[in-house]
C-alpha cells in the first residue's frame, strides 16, 4: 500500500513520493494574503454599531460567517497536511484515508454555509439602509430567499450524495469504491452549478445598490464616494467567477483521471478568498463611519504638527539671529565700534530732510527721533566698550 499511488501517472510519469511537485501553496497564500485582515474588519464593525448604532441581524450573520470561516480555513490546512496538493499519482494510497475523506467533505459544506451566511448578511445589510423603500425592498428580499433556498439546496443534495449510505459501510465506508463514484458523478454538476450560481448571486448583490444609491437625495460626490464603497465588493465577486471557471474546469470521467488533489487546490485557494473579501467587503459600509471622525482627527493633528513645526522654525530663526548679534557684539568688544563715514551720515540726513519735506511733520519728528536714537545708541555702545577696555 505504501507503493502504491493513489491515482493512475500518466504514461512515462514515474510516482514521486519523496517530494513531489504541489500546489498547496495556492490556498495558503489566498489564505495569508486575504484573511489577516478579517478579524480587525469585524472588529471595527461591532464597535461602529455599538458606539453609533445598534447591533442587527446582519451583524450576527457576518460573525457566524466569520465562525464558519474559520472552521473551513482549519479543514484547508488539515487536508492540505494529510495529502491534497501533488498529483495523485505522487500521493501513496496508504495516506486516502477516511479521516481525509470526510475533512474533504465537512471543508466542502463549511464553503457552503459560510457563502450563504456573508451573503445573507450582505443582504440585510442593505435591508438596513434602504428602508422603508418598497423597490428596493423586494429586490433585496427576494435575494435572501433565492440565496437561503439555493444554498439549502446544494447542502442537501451534496449531503445525499456524498456522505456514505448504510450499504457503502459493508464495503468501506468512505472509501467504498461505489460510493466514491456516486459523489464524484454528482460532485462535479454539484460544484459546477454552486460555482456559477454563486458568480450571479455576487453580481447580483454587487449590482443591486448602486441603483438606489443614484436615486438618494444627495450631492453627487457624496453617491459616487458610496458607490465606490460597494464597489469594493467586486474584489469578491472576482474570486467567484475564478473559483467557478476552476470548479467547471474539473469534467473527466473517472476520479483517477481528474487529479482532484492537484486541480482542487485553486478552487480551494479561490474560495477562502471569496468568503475573506466577502466579510471584509460587509463591513465597509458599516465602518466607514469610523474613517469620516479618523479624518477629522488627523486633520486637526496634521494641522498642529504643521503649526508646531512652524513655530519651532521661528524659534529657530531667532535663535540664529541672535547668535549673529552675539557675534556682532564680540567683534565689537574686540575690535572696538567701527568709525561712521560722515558724508555717508550727512547724505543720509540730506535724503531724510529731501523725502521728508513732503511727509506731514509729525512723521518728521518720528523719523528724525528715529536717526537721533540710532546715533545715541552707537554712543552709549561705544562708551561701554571703551570703558570695558580701560
Amino acid at each position: 500500500m505504501e507503493n502504491l499511488p493513489a491515482g493512475i501517472p500518466p504514461e512515462g510519469v514515474i510516482p514521486n513520493f519523496i517530494d513531489p511537485p504541489t500546489q498547496a501553496l495556492i490556498p495558503k497564500a489566498f489564505i495569508y494574503a486575504t484573511f489577516p485582515l478579517v478579524l480587525p474588519f469585524v472588529a471595527m464593525r461591532f464597535y461602529a454599531r455599538i458606539k453609533y448604532a445598534r447591533v442587527g441581524i446582519d451583524d450576527y450573520l457576518c460573525a457566524l460567517a466569520v465562525v464558519s470561516q474559520v472552521a473551513q480555513l482549519a479543514l484547508t490546512f488539515k487536508v492540505i497536511e494529510q495529502a491534497a496538493g501533488p498529483h495523485m499519482w505522487d500521493i501513496p494510497l496508504v495516506k486516502i484515508t477516511s479521516s481525509y475523506a470526510q475533512n474533504s467533505t465537512v471543508l466542502t459544506h463549511m464553503y457552503f454555509v459560510s457563502a450563504m451566511l456573508i451573503k445573507s448578511s450582505i443582504l440585510f445589510l442593505y435591508s438596513r439602509i434602504f428602508h422603508p423603500s418598497p423597490m428596493a425592498g423586494f429586490f433585496i428580499h427576494g435575494g435572501m430567499v433565492v440565496n437561503v433556498a439555493f444554498y439549502v439546496s446544494i447542502i442537501i443534495a451534496f449531503i445525499v450524495t456524498c456522505v456514505p449510505r448504510a450499504a457503502d459501510y459493508a464495503t468501506g465506508g468512505w472509501l467504498s469504491l461505489e460510493f466514491s463514484n456516486r459523489c464524484y458523478q454528482y460532485n462535479s454538476r454539484i460544484g459546477g452549478t454552486s460555482g456559477v450560481m454563486s458568480a450571479i448571486l455576487d453580481s447580483y448583490i454587487l449590482v443591486l445598490p448602486l441603483g438606489f444609491l443614484w436615486g438618494l437625495k444627495t450631492t453627487t460626490k457624496r453617491k459616487l464616494g458610496l458607490s465606490a464603497v460597494f464597489i469594493a465588493g467586486s474584489s469578491a465577486c472576482i474570486f467567484s467567477i475564478a473559483s467557478a471557471y476552476f470548479r467547471l474546469t474539473i469534467n473527466s470521467t473517472s476520479p483517477q483521471d481528474q487529479d482532484l488533489s492537484w486541480k482542487a487546490m485553486p478552487i480551494y485557494g479561490t474560495s477562502v478568498a471569496e468568503i475573506n473579501m466577502g466579510i471584509i467587503c460587509s463591513c465597509m459600509p458599516v465602518i466607514i463611519i469610523l474613517f469620516k471622525g479618523f479624518n477629522s482627527w488627523s486633520t486637526q493633528f496634521l494641522s498642529r504638527i504643521r503649526s508646531s513645526i512652524s513655530n519651532s522654525r521661528k524659534f529657530s530663526d531667532r535663535s540664529k539671529d541672535s547668535d549673529i548679534e552675539m557675534l556682532r557684539y564680540e567683534g565689537i568688544e574686540e575690535n572696538g565700534l567701527p568709525e561712521v563715514p560722515r558724508g555717508t551720515m550727512t547724505g543720509m540726513r540730506t535724503f531724510m530732510s529731501n523725502f521728508n519735506r513732503t511727509r506731514p511733520a509729525k512723521m518728521q519728528t518720528e523719523l528724525l527721533t528715529v536717526a537721533s536714537a540710532d546715533l545715541n545708541y552707537h554712543a552709549q555702545l561705544r562708551q561701554e566698550v571703551e570703558r570695558k577696555g580701560g
